[in-house]
């Protein structure tokens, strides 16, 4: 059915034209475009901050990275205290450096609203420091520790005082989230695979032992957390499981067949047996 709708009924549609307001004039004495723009400058402020953030974190992941290198070395060493002297020199230097840096940068900022910015350099140096404390003290770094360390004390110049020598000591932090330990220390259990299979190979029983059997508490105590909304603490839960089987394999190698592996077959034997579980089969 159709209807006719006469013709003076008909709408009529006009097409405005914005041409006359494209050439006004904004008013730069407008006091909500002063408003926009001291929010443009704030916003740019805060772009630039964060990724100057952005390359101080990827220099703390190289460095960090490096001293991880230097650690696993340590393992044929007689001496490890002696011959680490110069890889924890380099971790008093990236806090006294590029931590101390963040912190400056973070100076009466809201910490949680930069923190991405360098998560993955903060997780990076967790992992390195824990390396070095457990091969110096054979214990885990704690989260506090780390806190205390991460607190500097400087001296900022006083504005208000017309005198331009007098200064004020004042602490800065960096802050370090609970869920980045814990993720830092995720990452330490393949360094700790590493160094309980090169300790095997390097003759030292007693020491590859002793590191399996502190991952193992290690991954119990993961168990019992379950962060929210973290899909990155459950994936690195799984690689921490890969490693600590590894170690168990090496561990029974060791334990049970040592006389028949030469130690320098013995990641490969490791490593086949991983497979092997992996893909269903017998673990021994």
């Amino acid at each position: 059915m159709f209807f006719l709708v006469p013709r003076n009924k008909q709408r009529k549609y006009h097409k405005v034209s914005n041409k006359s307001n494209r050439d006004q004039e904004i008013d730069s004495d407008s006091v909500i475009v002063r408003a926009f723009q001291q929010f443009g400058k704030e916003l740019d402020g805060k772009n630039d901050k964060y990724e100057r953030l952005v390359k101080i974190s990827r220099d703390i992941t190289i460095e960090s990275k490096r001293i991880i290198f230097g650690l696993q070395g340590l393992c044929r060493s007689l001496d490890i205290k002696s011959d680490s002297k110069k890889l924890q020199e380099g971790l008093k230097k990236i806090m006294s450096t590029h931590f101390r840096s963040i912190a400056a940068e973070l100076d009466g900022e809201d910490h949680y609203q930069f923190l991405r910015a360098y998560t993955p350099g903060i997780q990076e140096f967790i992992e390195a420091l824990t390396l070095y404390n457990y091969l110096i003290k054979e214990s885990l770094y704690t989260w506090d520790q780390l806190k205390n360390d991460l607190c500097f004390t400087v001296n900022k110049p006083i504005e208000e005082l017309n005198e331009p020598n007098d200064t004020l000591k004042t602490s800065l932090t960096t802050t370090v989230s609970a869920l980045d330990y814990v993720l830092g220390v995720e990452d330490l259990s393949g360094e700790l695979m590493r160094l309980c299979i090169n300790s095997f190979a390097a003759g030292k029983l007693d020491s590859g032992f002793a590191t399996c059997n502190f991952v193992k508490s290690l991954y119990e105590g993961m168990l019992r957390l379950s962060p929210p909304n973290a899909k990155e603490f459950h994936r690195k839960l799984y690689v921490f499981k890969q490693s600590l089987v590894k170690m168990e394999t090496a561990c029974y190698m060791m334990h049970v067949r040592g006389s028949e592996i030469l130690t320098h077959m013995l990641p490969e034997v490791v490593e086949e047996r991983q497979e092997e579980y992996e893909s269903g089969g017998d673990f021994f």
